[in-house]
């Protein structure tokens, strides 16, 4: 028996890159919203540079408010840091948009069972595989995974069995950032290992 699944829509909404960004992928280090980064570790580097990318860079956060602002649909947030899950949350709060969240604290789907213009946000390593999420149609990809095994998983959260709305997803990208080779990579089904990051960091 075939089972037909809808179609798949992505879309690439790129941000703007911060200045802070560039300063410490040259120094390997930089103070912002108080707290100092230091990368002097390739692994502590690629781990800031993700975060400048997505917990630090406001432009982001705009892009993120004015996508989930235009609809009243469900829609299923991917996200890796446990910082990056309260600024989604608070945004979220401030647009009145009901919350669900699976995380490595717990899951709580309540809203995201009854209301239709919930947001759920999902943590790779907790929510990415096994768990089905098809009442959305709609996925935003707030910060990428390194593993092409869990963003291919995540893609099939509402792209599944039953499903028979088309299904779209939403990348937010900075621009000039490790982002955009994080991306390239995965595309090409490969992980975004530490020694591929040390050959594409120049």
């Amino acid at each position: 028996e075939v089972f037909d699944l809808p179609d798949q829509i992505e879309q690439l909404v790129l941000v703007e890159n911060i200045r802070e960004y560039t300063r410490f992928k040259k120094d390997r280090v930089i103070t912002i919203n108080e707290e100092t980064l230091v990368g002097d570790t390739a692994l502590t580097k690629l781990l800031y540079l993700r975060q400048l990318s997505s917990i630090y860079n406001s432009n982001k956060h705009e892009a993120f408010k004015d996508l989930i602002s235009s609809t009243e649909d469900r829609v299923v947030v991917f996200y890796n840091f446990k910082k990056e899950f309260e600024i989604l949350k608070g945004i979220c709060e401030v647009l009145e948009k009901p919350v669900s969240y699976i995380n490595g604290d717990g899951t709580d789907l309540k809203n995201y069972e009854v209301k239709n213009n919930t947001v759920t946000l999902v943590q790779y390593q907790a929510g990415a595989t096994g768990i089905n999420l098809q009442r959305a149609n709609k996925v935003i990809y707030h910060s990428l995974p390194l593993s092409s095994e869990l963003w291919m998983q995540s893609k099939k959260r509402i792209h599944r069995i039953g499903q028979s709305r088309t299904c779209f997803y939403y990348y937010l990208i900075t621009k000039n950032s490790i982002e955009e080779k994080i991306l390239d990579v995965l595309k090409e089904r490969q992980d975004f290992t530490l020694d591929l990051f040390e050959r594409v960091d120049k």
